[in-house]
């Protein structure tokens, strides 16, 4: 059982689209936990699929969470309705799946490389890999992490209240004795690749105050890190 966590703010038409997409080619066993972020976070459309799907799982927020808060309902979520997931996968709602086997590839590299607890696709990987696929962070926007990284690491940080919460949850990963690695499957710059479209932010919900959010976020994220040396093992 892999637990997918998808917090949205995007409305009904991008979060459909990623969902529908999910269904139609996702053969693997998975359960869906989507945190509907307030008033564009699609709640009737959420409400009548919920009758549809038993594995679908929904928190409803009458605002929107951004960065951190919205991942950690949706891994909670996961730990209250999907006990036994093996694996977590957190992924961005403007995510499109193209082809079957895409949630295969990624489990299967977890099962093969037991060192490793966060893999993801190429297109989401910040910096270059190095010889053996290993990178020191990555995009969530599709980041499959194993259940003991996060049983032992817990949540994202909330401190960081706009961007680099990924940063941070990969690094933290790479301290507690697991690499982050990447698998290839004709990622292009647009971060895409033959199982997945990304379109990039579409569904990521404007905020009045985005710019100091993210003034703040880079300054704390910098300041918890700096004197830190994370190695790739």
């Amino acid at each position: 059982m892999i637990a997918i966590v998808i917090p949205s703010a995007a409305g009904e038409k991008i979060l459909k689209r990623c969902i529908d997409s999910i269904y139609q080619y996702t053969y693997e066993k998975f359960a869906l936990c989507v945190v509907s972020q307030g008033e564009l976070g699609a709640y009737n459309y959420l409400r009548e699929l919920e009758k549809e799907k038993d594995n679908l799982f929904v928190h409803y927020n009458s605002f929107n969470e951004p960065g951190s808060k919205g991942y950690n309902r949706g891994i909670k979520l996961a730990y209250a309705k999907v006990p036994d997931f093996k694996a977590l996968l957190f992924l961005d709602d403007d995510i499109i799946v193209l082809k079957a086997l895409w949630l295969k590839k990624l489990y299967d590299h977890l099962l093969r490389n037991p060192e490793c607890g966060i893999v993801g696709y190429k297109m989401c990987s910040l910096g270059e890999p190095d010889k053996k696929g290993r990178v020191l962070e990555m995009m969530s926007c599709c980041m499959l992490c194993t259940r003991k990284l996060v049983d032992k690491i817990g949540l994202m940080d909330e401190n960081l209240l706009w961007h680099r919460n990924d940063s941070d949850y990969c690094r933290r990963a790479w301290q507690a004795g697991w690499s982050v690695e990447v698998v290839k499957a004709d990622d292009n710059k647009d971060v895409s690749n033959k199982y997945l479209y990304h379109s990039h932010q579409v569904g990521t919900k404007r905020l009045k105050n985005e710019d100091k959010l993210r003034e703040e976020t880079y300054r704390r994220f910098d300041e918890k890190w700096k004197n830190v040396e994370v190695k790739l093992f």
